[in-house]
């Protein structure tokens, strides 16, 4: 699992991770990852 990217950016993470990150708004992240 990767913790830069969200899971729909990064097929990297495990399914755990794709539900924990899949809940998190979009602009919790920098917009240089949402690009």
């Amino acid at each position: 699992g990767g913790i830069y990217r969200p899971a729909y950016l990064s097929m990297s993470f495990y399914p755990g991770e794709l539900v924990q990150y899949a809940q998190i708004p979009k602009n919790a992240y920098p917009e240089s990852l949402l690009s």
